[in-house]
């Protein structure tokens, strides 16, 4: 030890004898500073930022949304039993959430363009027009004359002109199920219920996309300053499908989208390590009272803890202003490491009490001696949090800053305050406490079968971590029971609507219709979509085959004639034909050849107007009321379907409206492309498939596949880079300190033998690397070289002591292997409690740093020891 670290230290003793309430006071006084800079800590759950921008996935992510600037959207999923249904519920929702501009910047309802509108036709083969205006021919008066008078009067010349057809043995296709629908609805109006006669169902022309699934695009007004950013729009959307349950009891809603799978992140990550934080500290304080035995000791030690948390807090907040997915967890960590240190220092004390020393001899032996354990161990876990900083992995350098200063920030704290509060408390040690582990004779007699498993068990390890998986799908984080990732999957089943396509970009529309062909052309490709495919193809022979349809539905049919509001007076009359038409088709003769269930249908819808009549009366009001319902959908319908008919000349790119034309062509001229995966892409394997069979021919794709793909491989590398910079510099700390080369080899390897252990343990748990888990092996290393440096300094204190005849022993049964196994007992528990978070990558990162830990206490206390003992280290020459 040189002079001036002599110096420091008993300047740091004599502060913590002499003056501790000083010291107490200076730390309040920081502590109260730090708690106030951590207020103004983020926490940014965006895997986005996590990478570094200049990787190339990156530059490419960033050049596509320069050209398409994508927004956080929020979508819904609309499911109904019909296609009215579905719609009937978009439509509601849309018209509730447009007046919102305090929570809702736009929102959007797909597939409802005017566009699509009028040309739908179009995107149909010219005999499937001709069959959709087959369709529509036999009732195209009944539809006309209904949707110009959309009353209860239009309704009982419907059914008037049914009942004349079924009287004289003629019953037109349909008849049944219309009398039934009709009837339906009639009854739920009789009962107060809101309802709508599915005319769609019935006229709708087939062949044109199905409505039973309807999705909206939702852009939130998001609040990035409050961890509730998206919550304020997610409870008003929940609010608003409460508002529609009654109109549509059989509809579904769902949500997902960006901000809803990332405030559900934040909810769980922040939440889940709140309550690790929590449990973490009554863990750690129950593993020191079992194995100190000090209240007074175990109080300082607490004391200490949370306010070194507070500091590292406020550091965190002063360096790097913000939390991610990783670095949320670094209080966990200062629970599992910063008391590693102060627990080194007080077993020091407490074995120098037992001795028979004053308190200030027994601190000022404990700090002496502990210093250049405890000094070295906070460098060399420094320095392996901070190899991760020269690296692309972003989101690790922010955790690897933060815990780098948790570790200076605990060194200070071990040595100074600590020291005061103890020195205020007077901790005494316990009779009943153990003085070692009492292991010495174990392993001296067995380090060879140890060495031996321990090898064997490596071998195993090796062959088991070649199975190891990174998986860098940012949705395998999440808990999957949630609506919104269950849904995210439902999408994903879909080509058209999976969020797992990729993005392709073309220099103009030439190039794009020349890559087209080519792009879909590939393995596990589904379909390209891109501007040209909203051009409808061929159309001459289609135009041809809707001036045909115009023909064979007449004039009538495609000309609007509003009829005028009925009276009081033809309401009353039209109610009583309706009846009388219901009740004769219920009576139509046996004789006439029409199916039996057509004068069940008008009997069951003769009984329903009867019932309206006695439940809710015949006012006019209640009778308007029940045309509305029986035709509501009647106009839309119709018209709807002459625009369509009406389309008489051909459509180019430049007919498609600008709002939706700039989502596929940029303002410089870029054109888009969407390749669609043939099947849902659960895995990263089966992404990065896709993503290759597609750079073959687009280099540079975007979107979830390619951004996976790259960042795993980016991951990857990344520790490659972090563990060579962490072996690298530890390896020149330990060497200049210490002096010694078999020192190193003693610190590293049983690190590199935990870390082997550790990928094994991944493998074998099928618990694959993640974006917040990878900070396992830079942990381990961490962790592990502080307890491998405690075991050797202390090993070569025991060496130097017999050659001086100043001492007698083992290292093992000295109180270092003891601390050891404290401080790594407190951080399993520490870490072990973040298994009881529902957001996955916490949950996995919690089982695998239990286990990397635990590890860790097997190569310190056991293995290391018995290769100690094996080359004559450690231990007395008479032992040996």
């Amino acid at each position: 030890m040189s002079k001036t670290d002599q110096t420091l230290l008993q300047t740091l003793a004599n502060m913590a004898v002499h003056r501790p309430w000083a010291v107490i006071g200076v730390a309040l006084a920081i502590t109260v500073l730090a708690a106030l800079a951590a207020t103004r800590l983020t926490i940014n759950t965006s895997t986005d930022e996590i990478l570094s921008a200049e990787l190339p996935f990156r530059q490419a992510e960033i050049a596509y949304e320069k050209a398409f600037p994508e927004e956080d959207v929020i979508v819904v999923v609309v499911d109904g039993e019909t296609s009215e249904e579905a719609e009937g519920a978009g439509k509601g929702l849309t018209a509730l959430l447009e007046g919102r501009g305090e929570l809702f910047e736009w929102v959007e309802l797909a597939g409802s363009s005017p566009y699509f509108d009028r040309y739908g036709l179009l995107f149909l083969e010219p005999e499937r027009i001709m069959e959709v205006a087959g369709q529509l021919r036999p009732a195209r008066s009944v539809l006309a004359n209904l949707a110009d008078d959309p009353t209860l009067r239009g309704m009982a010349g419907l059914i008037g002109m049914s009942e004349e057809g079924a009287t004289q043995g003629f019953a037109p296709p349909g008849l049944e199920r219309m009398l039934d629908l009709i009837a339906e609805t009639v009854e739920a109006s009789a009962a107060g219920q809101t309802a709508e006669m599915p005319w769609n169902d019935l006229f709708g022309p087939d062949g044109l996309p199905g409505r039973e699934r309807q999705i909206l695009e939702i852009k939130p007004v998001l609040d990035d300053t409050s961890l509730n950013r998206a919550g304020a729009a997610i409870d008003a959307l929940r609010a608003a499908f409460g508002e529609l349950s009654d109109a549509f009891p059989d509809v579904t809603f769902r949500v997902t989208g960006e901000p809803v799978l990332r405030q559900q992140e934040l909810n769980d990550a922040f939440s889940g390590a709140l309550y690790a934080s929590i449990l973490s500290l009554i863990l750690v304080s129950t593993i020191l009272t079992i194995g100190i035995r000090s209240g007074r000791m175990i109080a300082a030690l607490l004391i200490a803890l949370l306010i070194g948390a507070v500091w590292t807090a406020g550091l965190a907040a002063l360096s790097v202003g913000r939390l991610n997915l990783i670095s949320v967890a670094f209080v966990v960590l200062f629970f599992g490491l910063g008391i590693d240190f102060g627990t080194h220092l007080g077993m020091r004390y407490l074995e120098a009490a037992r001795s028979g020393a004053s308190f200030d001899e027994a601190l000022k032996r404990a700090i002496a001696s502990e210093w250049p354990g405890i000094s070295l161990s906070a460098l060399c876990a420094a320095l392996a949090f901070l190899s991760f900083v020269p690296t692309s992995y972003t989101g690790l350098a922010e955790f690897g800053i933060i815990s780098a200063l948790g570790m200076l920030v605990a060194l200070v704290i071990t040595f100074t305050l600590l020291p005061a509060l103890m020195a205020v408390m007077r901790p005494q040690p316990s009779s009943s406490a153990a003085r070692s582990l009492g292991i010495a004779p174990v392993i001296g007699r067995h380090y060879r079968i140890v060495l031996v498993a321990a090898g064997l068990v490596s071998v195993a390890a090796l062959f088991a971590a070649i199975r190891v998986e990174i998986d860098t799908n940012p949705l395998n984080l999440q808990n999957p029971n949630t609506e919104a990732v269950e849904t995210y999957k439902d999408l994903a089943d879909n080509p058209e609507t999976s969020p797992y396509a990729l993005n392709v970009l073309a220099p103009d529309l030439e190039a794009a219709g020349e890559m087209v062909p080519k792009l879909a052309a590939l393995d596990g490709v589904a379909g390209v979509r891109w501007i040209g495919d909203f051009v409808p193809r061929d159309q001459e022979p289609k135009l041809e085959a809707l001036r045909n349809a115009r023909g064979q539905l007449g004039q009538r049919f495609m000309t609007v004639r509003e009829a005028a509001a009925p009276t009081d007076e033809e309401l009353a009359g039209a109610y009583a034909a309706l009846l009388q038409s219901a009740e004769a088709i219920a009576a139509v003769p046996e004789e006439m050849p029409i199916e039996p269930a057509i004068r069940d249908a008008g009997a069951r819808l003769a009984e329903a107007l009867q019932r309206f009549a006695a439940e809710q009366g015949d006012a006019p009001d209640m009778l308007r009321a029940l045309g509305e319902a029986l035709t509501r959908q009647m106009p839309p319908l119709v018209a709807d379907l002459r625009q369509k008919f009406s389309v008489a000349e051909a459509v180019t790119i430049d007919d498609i409206p600008e709002d939706f034309r700039s989502d596929w062509v940029s303002d410089a001229g870029d054109v888009r492309l969407r390749v669609l995966p043939a099947t849902d892409l659960p895995s990263a394997t089966a992404m990065r498939t896709f993503t290759e069979n597609v750079q073959s021919v687009a280099p540079n794709p975007t979107g979830a596949p390619a951004g996976v793909t790259g960042a795993g491989k980016a991951i990857l590398f990344s520790f490659g880079e972090a563990i060579l910079y962490t072996v690298i510099a530890i390896g020149l700390v330990v060497v200049v300190l210490r002096r010694r080369v078999s020192d190193v080899l003693l610190v590293l390897a049983p690190l590199a033998l935990g870390s082997l252990w550790v990928v094994a343990g991944s493998a074998a748990l099928d618990l694959p690397f993640n974006f917040a888990n990878v900070i396992v092996i830079p942990l381990l290393i961490g962790l592990g070289v502080a307890s491998s440096i405690h075991m050797v300094n202390r090993a070569r204190e025991v060496d130097h002591e017999a050659a001086t005849g100043s001492g007698a022993g083992n290292v093992l049964s000295t109180s270092t292997p003891l601390a050891v196994l404290i401080t790594q007992l407190n951080t399993v528990a520490a870490f072990a409690t973040l298994s009881i978070a529902e957001h996955r990558g916490l949950f996995s990162m919690g089982v695998l740093l239990g286990l990397a830990i635990f590890f860790v206490l097997i190569v310190s206390l056991v293995v290391l020891p018995s290769f100690m003992t094996a080359i004559g280290i450690g231990r007395q020459p008479a032992n040996r």
